[in-house]
């Protein structure tokens, strides 16, 4: 849109939405912003910052190939699961368990012993003592 002093927004709403709500419902912006239209089988989600591509799984191939379908959950894949073509679920990896702090003890117990003077010359060495 070219602007002229006749078509520069006088109050916030005349600004144009950005981005378009049709985006944030899951609408595939490419076509909009000079890309090839997705495939089917994606899903476009924009969340604040961020813009996610995910994989659409049916509910039948959910019924019917569940463990593989999860297995691609477990590699850390999102997936959305749609019914009669419309999203009603998100399938995603569930975050990794924080450590007990016996585990941290545990751990710390086997690492090598730091030797601080060295420790000191090997990052002196390293940094600009200007810092």
């Amino acid at each position: 849109m070219a602007l002229s002093p006749s078509t520069i927004p006088t109050s916030a709403s005349e600004l144009p939405m950005f981005p378009p709500a049709s985006w944030r419902d899951g609408e595939d912006p490419g076509p909009a912003l000079g890309c090839p239209k997705l495939p089917e089988a994606f899903s476009m989600r924009l969340t604040g910052d961020t813009l996610s591509l995910m994989d659409v799984v049916s509910v039948r191939e959910l019924r019917n190939h569940g463990g593989e379908v999860l297995d691609r959950v477990a590699r850390g894949e999102a997936l959305i699961v749609t019914r009669d073509g419309a999203e009603v679920a998100e399938l995603r990896p569930r975050p990794p368990r924080g450590r007990s702090a016996a585990d941290l003890i545990a751990r710390r117990r086997h690492l090598p012993p730091v030797d601080p003077d060295m420790l000191r010359r090997d990052i002196d060495a390293d940094l600009d003592p200007a810092l």
